[in-house]
């Protein structure tokens, strides 16, 4: 017996402490490494306290893990939040251009990292938008650890040390509730999965031995308050934790059906209904009152909500009655009392199901997991555990489930006491419904993972009573540690804290790419056409303004964005360009989501404006600039293309700048095709002989590029520079510098400088902005205006910069 005998309380919390420690150790190693990717490469930017990013210019620097661009609009919306003083965000304008789109998402999280943030804030005097930057990086741990506490403690008083001990393991070790909380990921999940815990747990006070009627009506009403918190912060997550809940109480009225359980109380279905339905009300009234009703939208927090659930909550007393025998015929009250909760209940249902196209529209973000690198990402179970085996992260999420095993024994079992195999019902509901729902969108596992720790703490409470308990606590001690041992290991970070990965690597070439069309628009802010998660990362990163993210509010600005991508008809492309104020195209290699849907959308002739920039065949109406794209060991392979909207123009233009292009972006077999066809097509343009000059020399013809300069320098001399535009005059200018030529090309930057102006120096691309800068230092000529002066400079890359 003494070898079976269990530790003592003091020792069981030694369990709880380790757990902390791992939680704690390994947000660390997380944090230290996002903040050695953050400042890894780029220029950095100068803090700005009155810029709502806290950055200068609008920018941000947060890179997030695993290009999880998921957790970026918390920050976005959080950093808004502060930086207009409110206290609810209705409306965001960094996606669904031009207008923006209303946000009706739930507050909280949002609340607790502007918390967080504040706290960062005023200790370190941080500007507040930086700070929550900052705050992103530890949040969610810190909410994850504030779970571990208060879970451990309230269940050490109410279910014994052994069952906080084990819920312990649990919080810190099952996937993807532990993932849910990784540092650098902030998107409400983790919050979600605790609300889901604490929605179930208050109701197994039945199932303990001293627990008295007032005891267990308190807690049913502070579960049902719990419940209706959690339908405030997703009400797609919660709701079949609530209906679980409901059915699991319908099954243990069933099982207690016997007449020597006639004359016991059933549980208090009815306080618990009003619990959720206070919260409901309460939340209603926080989140959008006074003047910010969503209407009918069921897919957030409404007062129908609690509506619903007062009338299921008398249904399921009264039908708890039935079952177990205590009410007896059909009596008019009776009868009258059951309709109008059928009614009740029935509303609300009724009214979800005539909006069900917006209740159940498809998520993109329910096919994610968990954050973690090499999380799931399918459309399906099946489909995820097909593609990845039994890895460590498949094992860690699957274990888990065989808890249910002897929660089902436990309630066949006719030996087992009422109040064990009540609690089991109750816990078992939430968790076969949750099952369900999160094997067809794998980012409700979460919501899993937490009503499986409640079926932990039946498991518990029933091992410890009968004959066996010491056996039995010893079983259920070893089978959650081994059921742990997957998860820790796919939780432990991998790497050093100092490497980056292919995922932060693009992460990091994105923000880049941000910063760079930040400060080439200036305050008018880029409005970019990109791929989904491109498109997020490009928003978030420079402060502009995209057209299709991945976020579930943005479905017209992403079914616009694929529209304009994927037509055949250019005429209808530059519609709806001008229309939606799309300033530049950004094509990645990495993410290639545009060109993929336009190959499904029926493009076989490869005709689509996304076809057609891949060919090299952009409209008049886009002009290629060549983005300095920094150099990575290992990821040379890997391109950007990035087009500027501009006004048509005209043939000799276009070409040229193509041309250009080819020469700048390194590209000498196209540079040199380009250069043959200037000559063929405009042999006597000005502008065109200038392209032409410079591409030749980049391919490296030099017959070609004199004879093109010959014919610039005569047609220069009949006065065919008199009209060019202004980009046009540089470029001449260069060509001319290029030929020894200085003289002509003296008076060319004479007449630039003459016209100088901001939106000049933006329109030319990184090295034609370098090389005129260096002709007119070595010419001796300087802007007239230092603030036109010190933007050319800004406008270079850093690495460029340097050398003038």
């Amino acid at each position: 017996m003494k070898l079976l005998s269990l530790p003592s309380p003091r020792l069981w919390m030694l369990v709880p402490v380790c757990a902390c420690g791992f939680l704690i150790w390994t947000s660390v190693l997380r944090v230290r490494h996002l903040e050695y990717i953050a400042t890894a490469a780029g220029t950095p930017v100068e803090m700005d306290s009155k810029s709502a990013t806290g950055y200068a210019g609008g920018v941000r620097q947060f890179i997030p893990g695993d290009r999880d661009v998921g957790s970026l609009e918390p920050i976005a919306q959080t950093q808004q939040m502060l930086a207009r003083g409110e206290w609810r965000v209705r409306h965001v304008d960094y996606d669904s251009a031009p207008g923006g789109r209303p946000v009706w998402s739930a507050s909280p999280y949002r609340w607790w990292l502007g918390a967080v943030a504040f706290v960062d804030h005023v200790t370190s005097d941080r500007p507040v938008g930086a700070a929550v930057e900052r705050a992103a990086r530890v949040a969610d741990p810190l909410l994850q650890l504030l779970l571990l506490i208060v879970t451990v403690t309230l269940a050490a008083r109410f279910f014994g040390p052994l069952a906080a001990a084990l819920l312990s393991i649990g919080i810190a070790a099952m996937i993807p509730l532990s993932g849910a909380f990784v540092a650098g990921h902030p998107a409400g999940d983790g919050l979600a999965a605790i609300v889901a815990l604490w929605s179930i747990l208050p109701l197994l006070v039945v199932g303990t031995e001293k627990h008295d009627e007032r005891t267990v009506r308190r807690h049913f009403f502070a579960a049902g308050m719990i419940g209706g918190f959690g339908l405030w912060l997703d009400v797609g997550g919660e709701l079949p934790v609530l209906v679980g809940i409901a059915l699991g109480g319908l099954f243990a009225a069933w099982q207690n059906r016997r007449a020597d359980q006639q004359s016991k109380p059933g549980p208090p279905w009815r306080m618990w209904a009003l619990g959720g339905a206070a919260a409901c009300l309460v939340a209603y009234a926080a989140e959008f009152l006074p003047g910010q009703d969503p209407g009918l939208k069921l897919d957030v927090i409404h007062p129908l909500h609690g509506l619903a659930w007062l009338g299921a909550g008398e249904l399921l007393a009264r039908a708890g009655g039935w079952v177990r025998g205590v009410s007896k015929g059909w009596q008019k009250k009776e009868i009258g009392m059951t309709a109008l909760a059928a009614t009740v209940l029935l509303v609300p249902v009724v009214i979800a199901f005539l909006h069900r196209k917006e209740l159940f529209a498809t998520d993109p973000s329910l096919l994610r997991m968990t954050p973690l690198a090499g999380g799931a990402i399918a459309s399906d179970l099946w489909t995820w555990i097909a593609r990845e085996g039994l890895s460590a992260i498949v094992l860690g999420t699957l274990l888990p489930l065989l808890v249910i095993v002897p929660i089902v024994w436990l309630l066949v079992r006719k030996s087992v006491e009422v109040r064990h195999r009540t609690i089991a019902a109750i816990a078992l509901g939430p968790v076969l419904l949750t099952l369900v729902v999160a094997a067809f969108h794998l980012r409700r596992w979460v919501h899993l993972d937490a009503a499986l720790l409640s079926l932990l703490v039946v498991g518990v409470l029933w091992a410890q009573t009968g004959a066996r308990r010491l056996l039995n606590g010893w079983l259920w001690s070893g089978a959650v540690v081994l059921a742990a041992v997957p998860g820790l290991v796919a939780l432990w970070p991998a790497g050093a804290i100092k490497s980056v990965s292919e995922l932060e690597i693009q992460s990091l070439i994105e923000r880049d790419i941000a910063h760079w069309l930040a400060s080439r628009a200036g305050e008018g802010r880029a409005t970019v056409l990109a791929s989904p998660h491109l498109s997020a990362s490009l928003a978030f990163g420079g402060g502009l303004r995209a057209l299709g993210s991945p976020y579930n509010g943005n479905r017209t600005g992403l079914d616009v964005s694929l529209r304009i991508a994927g037509t055949n008809a250019q005429d209808e492309a530059h519609a709806l360009v001008q229309s939606y104020g799309i300033t530049h195209v950004v094509l990645a290699s990495w993410d290639p989501a545009l060109e993929e849907f336009s190959r499904i959308s029926g493009d076989n002739e490869g005709k689509s404006l996304v076809a057609l920039l891949h060919r090299w065949l952009p409209p008049r109406w886009l002009r290629p600039i060549p983005y300095p794209m920094p150099r990575v060991s290992g990821f040379e392979h890997q391109t950007v293309i990035v087009f500027e909207v501009v006004e048509i123009q005209d043939n000799s233009v276009a070409l040229s700048h193509l041309a250009e292009f080819f020469a700048e972006a390194g590209h000498p077999a196209l540079a040199r095709s380009a250069a043959g066809a200037l000559g063929r097509m405009f042999p006597n343009d000005v502008g065109a002989l200038a392209a032409r000059v410079r591409a030749a020399g980049a391919a490296g013809d030099s017959e070609d590029a004199r004879d093109a300069f010959k014919a610039l320098e005569t047609q220069i001399a009949a006065g065919g520079s008199n009209s060019l535009p202004w980009e046009r005059r540089v470029s001449v200018a260069i060509a001319l510098a290029e030929g020894r030529r200085f003289d002509l090309a003296q008076i060319q930057m004479q007449q630039c400088f003459a016209e100088l102006d901001e939106a000049g120096l933006r329109s030319l691309t990184p090295l034609t902005l370098y090389r005129f800068l260096a002709l007119a230092k070595g010419l001796g000529m300087k802007a007239g205006d230092p603030k036109l002066e010190n933007l050319a400079r800004q406008l270079l890359p850093p690495e460029i910069r340097s050398t003038l």
